[in-house]
């Protein structure tokens, strides 16, 4: 799943409207609904604060999924 894809299911299933996490981020309604649409994407630091604001592990928006899964795995699953 894109990174557009996966911002905006995640913004749906904490229930925030693209302007209140517009809001949050200090920034226009526009420009985050501008990375919903996969036309931009945010600075580094701002996927830092989306990760927070949106409840999800560190690099959840810049690892890829095969990475995340590993390091979910127990010691012994590794």
């Amino acid at each position: 799943m894109e990174f557009a894809e996966r911002l905006k299911t995640l913004r749906k299933q904490v229930k925030l409207t693209q302007a209140q996490i517009a809001e949050k981020l200090n920034i226009s309604q526009q420009a985050y609904a501008s990375w919903e649409r996969g036309v931009k994407k945010p600075s580094k630091e701002k996927v830092k604060q989306l990760e927070q604001i949106l409840d999800v592990p560190i690099g959840y928006f810049t690892e890829p999924e095969i990475v995340r899964l590993y390091n979910t795995l127990s010691g012994e699953g590794k």
